[in-house]
């Protein structure tokens, strides 16, 4: 067990085997963890963080830091707490890897997602942590993951890099004629206001306003709260996964065929749920 402390130089500081504590302090430092379970504080400065073994506490402090993994078994296990849009997740010198976003596991080995899992006070949801998991053999279960404080949507850097980043939100807002308005990874609000519009609020937590006209929403993957808004709307689920475990969406279709392919606008409210039924009620 060691605890060792940074200047305000471009310090390294590797721990031992035991249970570490380092600082960096100011500067842009490079912690290493070893193999315990290590408690790594970065400070000021653009460091970058590497665990190691061990389910490990990581703070990266103020800066852009870069909290890098270079084996899939150092990810067991961690929390990294102070994350900001500045930071990174680096998974780039980890063979075999693929993001896939939030999406559910496809049975393919290196499969990485995200997912958000709430803390409850008997029915109200008191806190909410975001989760990193990774498929290493394939079989569509999650082997290892790392935790986040709080509620995160992630994107790559740029497609294939396997390093992450926030997702930013966005507000899209159309006009009076016919438009295609579409979200990213983020929790997104679009609003279409007048003219036929396609909406497609993509991956994360997203709010879609049709406004007037006849719109087309789709919401994508994540838990989605759709409004036709006057017009004949359709809300359609384009993928399966938009219907898959952990996921609902809420919207406001007037009737629910089972053979259509979507559902048009009315004054009910629907809750697809984990078993892939829609439930409709009053609202």
């Amino acid at each position: 067990m060691a605890i060792k402390v940074g200047t305000t130089s471009n310090d390294v500081i590797t721990g031992t085997a035991g249970l570490d504590t380092l600082y960096g302090l100011a500067g842009n430092d490079t912690l290493r963890g070893s193999s315990g379970r290590d408690i790594l504080s970065g400070g000021d400065g653009n460091d970058v963080l590497e665990g190691g073994l061990g389910a490990d506490s990581l703070n990266g402090g103020a800066g852009a830091d870069t909290f890098k993994y270079t084996n899939t078994n150092d990810i067991k296990g961690d929390k990294i707490v102070n994350f900001s849009a500045e930071d990174r997740i680096d998974f780039s010198t980890i063979p075999g890897l693929k993001f896939i976003s939030n999406a559910q596991f496809t049975g393919a080995a290196g499969n990485i997602r995200y997912y958000y899992a709430d803390t409850f006070s008997g029915t109200n949801a008191t806190a909410r942590s975001t989760f990193i998991a990774i498929d290493t053999n394939g079989d569509a279960e999650e082997d290892l993951s790392l935790v986040f404080l709080g509620h995160v949507n992630f994107t790559e850097t740029t497609p294939g890099s396997l390093i992450l980043k926030i997702a930013p939100n966005q507000t899209l807002t159309g006009t009076v004629a016919a438009e295609t308005l579409s979200g990213k990874a983020g929790d997104d609000t679009i609003s279409g206001l007048a003219g036929n519009d396609l909406l497609n609020g993509g991956d994360g937590d997203d709010k879609l306003l049709g406004g007037d006209g006849d719109d087309i929403l789709l919401g994508g993957l994540g838990i989605d709260y759709l409004t036709g808004g006057n017009g004949n709307d359709s809300f359609r689920f384009a993928d399966p996964e938009d219907f898959s475990q952990g996921y609902a969406s809420y919207l406001y279709p007037e009737r629910y065929t089972p053979q259509s392919k979507y559902l048009r606008q009315s004054r009910r409210l629907v809750y697809v749920n984990r078993s892939k039924r829609v439930k409709m009620c009053a609202t």
